[in-house]
């Protein structure tokens, strides 16, 4: 069992806030549970299935710092969900473990759900007498300490400079899902783009998924408008915009940014659509940038970028 410590050391919204954490965990883990147990036959609509898939996985795997924070004592539960999201890559395979490799999935998916149920028991039996003003205890395992980090946003199209932050984090599931983007949704995946969509449409389609995820701090759907080959003069690339990016939702600085894309203008090229200038602002920075746009396997991707 965990060492106690007395509640007085908490912060009453610290409280509320692995509460609402647990509630929005768990409704995700029982619909990852759904998804699997209904997967439709050959005859049925596969793609929404697949679609659901992406943004719970992404939720899942990005949304509650307490699946990396809770990694020991008894409620433990980010080594199985990391297990179950990065090696499940698709419902189709997840189906097929209805038949004889579902002892895996079902282990590690009760032991999860056995564990949530457990912490929102002693969560709301903690916030009950907390509002009675009953002195109580909870496990230490509980704690985690999030510190606001200012993030250098004008040098994210710039410099690569990921590798301290990989490397303190290296090892874990964790760091290989969220800062390298190992599982995460593809190119393109998530992006509603129409048979025969004419190329603008289909960035302006980009952008707007772009500034919607953002307001949503959603860093899976924001890294779907980026191909896989997209580069900046330096030489980085998509992982490590991601990965720079990572450090700033962790922060908690992604969540409070905006792109404003009201200013932008298309201006048409041989290698493809360069679209300027585009905003990005936050409580400490202000950076404007510029993204092209090009044909990657039918669909317009951003491939370019740098700060203007």
């Amino acid at each position: 069992m965990p060492e106690p410590i007395d509640t007085s050391a908490l912060e009453r919204n610290r409280i509320l806030d692995y509460m609402q954490q647990c509630d929005g965990l768990s409704r995700d883990w029982r619909q990852l549970r759904e998804l699997v147990s209904s997967y439709p036959g050959e005859d049925g609509d596969r793609k929404q299935h697949d679609m659901q898939l992406v943004y719970v996985k992404g939720r899942i795997s990005c949304d509650y710092p307490i699946v990396q924070a809770w990694r020991s004592g008894e409620y433990a539960i980010g080594s199985d969900i990391h297990a179950v999201v990065a090696d499940l890559s698709d419902l189709q395979e997840m189906a097929a473990r209805r038949n004889g490799a579902a002892q895996v999935f079902s282990a590690r998916w009760d032991r999860v759900n056995g564990r949530l149920s457990a912490a929102q028991k002693v969560l709301s039996d903690t916030h009950e007498k907390l509002e009675r003003g009953v002195p109580v205890q909870v496990p230490e395992t509980f704690r985690y300490t999030t510190r606001r980090i200012v993030i250098p946003w004008k040098k994210i199209f710039k410099y690569g400079a990921v590798a301290a932050t990989v490397t303190i984090l290296a090892g874990t599931a964790w760091v290989l899902r969220n800062f390298l983007g190992v599982g995460a949704p593809g190119e393109g995946d998530g992006i509603a783009f129409a048979i025969d969509m004419p190329p603008r449409e289909q960035v302006e389609l980009c952008l707007k998924t772009m500034s919607e995820a953002m307001e949503a701090d959603n860093l899976d759907r924001f890294m779907t408008i980026f191909a896989d080959d997209f580069t900046v003069p330096d030489g980085s690339g998509k992982r490590e915009l991601r990965a720079l990016l990572q450090t700033a939702r962790t922060a908690g600085e992604f969540a409070r940014s905006r792109v404003d894309i009201s200013e932008a203008q298309f201006n048409y090229l041989d290698e493809g659509i360069r679209v300027s200038p585009l905003k990005t602002t936050g409580e400490d920075f202000s950076m404007t940038f510029y993204l092209l746009f090009s044909l990657r396997n039918g669909k317009y991707l951003a491939v370019a970028g740098d700060e203007l």
